[in-house]
């Protein structure tokens, strides 16, 4: 679910304790999938999957990756509670 839709579930009563752009880790997460994709090519073949997937994969992954990388894109984690949340730091 969205975030405005939990907030409107709970009546606005949600408070933000921490919010961190996590794009630059994902960049490098995607280049790690990549690598370990390509390094077992022959796993990949056995599952049936052709040359042509091998091609669109990497290339969904480098565009991804690239996207990231110049912000064109991004990814964040919020943390949010009810208000008063004392298990919270």
């Amino acid at each position: 679910r969205t975030t405005h839709q939990a907030i409107a579930k709970n009546e606005g009563t949600l408070c933000l304790h921490h919010l961190e752009d996590i794009t630059p880790s994902y960049v490098k997460t995607l280049a790690i999938w990549r690598e370990r994709f390509n390094h077992n090519l022959e796993k990949v073949r056995q599952f049936g999957l052709d040359e042509r997937f091998i091609r669109k994969w990497n290339y969904y992954k480098s565009y991804c990756e690239g996207a990231f990388k110049t912000h064109n894109i991004s990814v964040a984690q919020a943390v949010f509670s009810k208000p008063n949340n004392t298990l919270i730091n």
